[in-house]
């Protein structure tokens, strides 16, 4: 891991280096990996401001550092988009008569007027307190700079043309790092002040998970390099890069869906059947039939009816409709609403509630599409009304998008639902009366590995939170994360990508 000489190089053997450059690194061959610190040891908390308030740009040890540019790095202050409560700090190497790997000299600037002084800084709580960590040519003074920034979840900002990044073979360093070069050196300080806070935020949950995932012991860098020879001895068992690089990425603890069963895009002129679970809002229902039946995708119309209480209304009472409609009665056999009836002879499912405000049907299309480019993923469509409504709910919650509204998934996650859960993951739903819609959801979460994709309406309508079945829906998330915290979890690790109806055709 650490720079040295070899006594023996034939050519053959992989080199797991921690300092290999454009000229040593032999592409998908050898492992650039991280360089350990174990003198290092502080990790923010949790709880660490987007924006800490002390240094905006800590710059690391350098070896040979250009004394201009240093100055020019220290007069940011100058700049007129420099924000007015952040500062430079210049980091010189580890004091020779120094106990402590901690103590450092340094340079300081905090202010236009008044020229940079020099000051001892505690080399931890620098880097906590960094907003952007500035590296200049890692090896060899550089080679810890890398893994103390990020285990202080401070941002690298990188100025090394040739330095091979750790893992950088399945590393997307593009949202973990800033990579600059030697040239643009003068022009860092306005490129990182003209970063939203939007970018930086994501930044720093990317630096924070990659660091935790492969970077923090010597045990999980080296199961990390072993994972990469794997996967060139075994490409078709590879981890994809989301596995690598996504921080919402879960492993599938139940049986993964049969890849032969659907194929890798559905053909868009198909069509889907509409999965309506009916209860006592027979006049609602009506209104609903009428205006879905005018979806140019849809194909068919299944009702299941599912009030033991209240007979089915008589045949004479539904609506004539354009497309085929069959109601079902309930049956205490089945896991309510998610069961592969027979009626339901398309790969496409639109699962809803006969209370549902039923979004544009525009809108229905364009998440029809969006379904037919990803048939593994599940589909939520959310109109105005209920995102009006959920913008009073908790953060959380209201983050569920594709919970409170309409879904669009694949026939084969009712095969699933039906046979792969078991009588412990149907309890809550037994317990409550309802939640299938939440368990049905992160089943097909668990199966996928992939958040929710969602298609909003932008336009907001006012409307009554005891409408569209928002407040049981709201009642159930609420109970089920009380008793059962696990679901509601991985419910919130799948957090919806919001996609615009009219972007959708863009997908090739």
């Amino acid at each position: 891991m650490l720079r040295g000489k070899y006594s023996v190089f034939s050519g053959k053997a992989i080199i797991a280096h921690a300092t290999h450059s454009k000229w040593t690194y032999r592409p998908t061959f050898d492992v650039s990996i991280p360089a350990y610190n174990p003198l290092y040891d502080i990790t923010p908390s949790s709880s660490a401001p987007v924006f800490r308030d002390t240094h905006i740009l800590t710059v690391l040890p350098v070896a040979n550092a250009d004394p201009a540019t240093i100055k020019q790095l220290l007069l940011a202050h100058r700049i007129p988009t420099f924000p007015g409560n952040a500062s430079v700090l210049v980091l010189d190497p580890v004091l020779p008569q120094s106990r402590s790997y901690g103590t450092r000299s340094a340079s300081l600037s905090i202010s236009p007027y008044d020229p940079p002084s020099r000051t001892i800084v505690d080399y931890g709580e620098a880097l906590v307190g960094s907003l952007f960590c500035l590296i200049i040519q890692i090896p060899p003074v550089g080679q810890f700079a890398l893994f103390d920034s990020m285990s202080a979840g401070c941002i690298p900002v990188i100025a090394d043309d040739n330095f091979i990044l750790p893992f950088s073979e399945v590393l997307d360093w593009s949202k973990i790092a800033i990579r600059v070069r030697h040239s643009e050196l003068h022009k860092i300080v306005t490129t990182l002040t003209s970063l939203s806070s939007q970018e930086i935020a994501q930044f720093q949950r990317q630096v924070k998970f990659i660091f935790n995932r492969y970077f923090s012991t010597i045990e999980k860098i080296v199961h990390t390099t072993l994972d990469i020879i794997n996967d060139r001895v075994f490409p078709y068992y590879a981890r994809s890069y989301v596995q690598w690089n996504s921080p919402d990425y879960m492993e599938n603890a139940l049986p993964p869906p049969p890849l032969l069963f659907y194929p890798p895009r559905s053909s868009v002129h198909g069509r889907l059947t509409a999965l309506i679970r009916a209860r006592d809002h027979f006049g609602l229902l009506h209104q609903l039939l009428l205006k879905l039946q005018l979806a140019s995708s849809l194909h068919r119309i299944v009702v299941l009816w599912t009030n033991p209480r209240i007979p089915i209304p008589n045949p004479s009472l539904w609506p004539a409709l354009r497309v085929p409609l069959t109601v079902l009665p309930f049956s205490q056999l089945l896991h309510g609403r998610y069961y592969p009836f027979a009626q339901i002879d398309t790969e496409a499912v639109l699962s809803l509630d006969d209370s549902t405000c039923l979004p544009d049907l525009q809108q229905i299309q364009a998440g029809f599409e969006l379904w037919c480019h990803n048939p593994d993923r599940l589909i939520g469509l959310t109109n105005g009304t209920i995102v009006g409504s959920a913008r009073k709910l908790s953060d959380e919650a209201s983050s569920l998008s594709a919970v409170f509204g309409l879904t669009i998934f694949h026939k084969h996650y009712l095969h699933s639902y039906a046979e792969l859960l078991s009588s412990m993951a149907i309890r809550p739903v037994n317990q409550t009366g309802a939640c299938e819609e939440l368990l049905m959801n992160w089943l097909i979460i668990q199966l996928s590995g992939r958040p929710v994709l969602t298609v909003r309406d932008s336009r907001l309508t006012p409307v009554s939170p005891a409408s569209c079945h928002l407040q049981s829906s709201m009642a159930c998330w609420t109970d089920l994360s009380a008793t059962h915290p696990y679901f509601t979890t991985i419910l919130s690790r799948g957090r919806a990508f919001r996609i615009a109806p009219w972007t959708v055709s863009s997908f090739g």
